[in-house]
């Protein structure tokens, strides 16, 4: 039977529930596995378009369109700014981006300190754990 096939219902004991999470955790396990295979294949590839990418500038003149019945090559003209980050930019051309988020591991001590915090809670729960 398919761990996809198991009919709503079909599962009420919690030993059973408990079997089945213990089988879709080896099934998580094994598709992580492929997943982590499929990125290493990934990476090689993407290595071998920048190595060859850089084959074919060295070996097209900017401004050259070669192609043939199934591939073409040309170039595009594009701008971007660049910037020397060892020099001071003027005020104006800077921008502040600033993100703001509750510390909670100062909002945990101060509470277990005996402070109260406005807008936080210490809550207590409990993990179902199956091995």
């Amino acid at each position: 039977m398919n761990l996809y096939d198991i009919p709503e219902g079909a599962i009420d004991e919690p030993l059973d529930m408990a079997k089945a999470i213990l089988n879709f955790r080896a099934e998580i396990r094994d598709r992580e596995q492929i997943i982590e295979k499929h990125k290493s294949a990934i990476l090689f590839l993407n290595k071998k378009i920048e190595d060859y990418e850089g084959l074919i500038r060295a070996a097209v003149p900017e401004g050259e369109k070669i192609k043939d019945l199934e591939v073409e090559i040309s170039w595009r003209k594009s701008e971007s700014v660049e910037i020397d980050e060892s020099l001071p930019l003027e005020k104006q051309y800077i921008r502040h981006i600033e993100k703001w988020e509750p510390d909670k591991v100062k909002i945990k001590e101060a509470i277990k300190a005996g402070f109260e915090v406005e807008g936080a809670s210490l809550i207590t729960k409990q993990h179902l754990q199956i091995k």
